[in-house]
């Protein structure tokens, strides 16, 4: 069995995915009040630690995970789609909250490793 029916099979965690915006008004960030959130279903584990040692070094002490989400479900945003009026989306993982930190593809499939939010 491929990754792809891995994942249909035991993608068992539901992940709630926080979404938010805003835009710059004078150089000053304004968030939207309302936050877009949806469901997913993934696989997540604990970064291992050559993840781990690819973060920022102040988001490797809290420890991280790594998120694959079941097939057609949409692409999650980093901190680094932040330049366009995106903020990283928030991911809550058994009642923490997480950021996504970085998108990396792996095989045919794409990963994603979030870090803890507001520790």
């Amino acid at each position: 069995m491929g990754l792809g029916g891995t994942l249909r099979r035991f993608a068992k965690t539901c992940v709630s995915i926080e979404r938010r915006s805003g835009h710059y008004d004078r150089g000053i960030w304004i968030e939207n009040a309302t936050a877009e959130t949806f469901e997913i279903k993934a696989s997540v584990q604990p970064a291992p630690p050559d993840t781990i040692q690819r973060l920022p070094e102040g988001s490797r002490k809290d420890g991280a995970k790594v998120i694959f989400p079941g097939p057609g479900f949409p692409s999650l945003r980093t901190a680094a789609a932040g330049d366009d009026g995106q903020n990283a989306d928030l991911a809550t993982i058994d009642g923490q909250q997480y950021e996504i930190a970085m998108v990396e593809p792996w095989r045919q499939h794409t990963r994603y490793v979030a870090t803890r939010f507001g520790q």
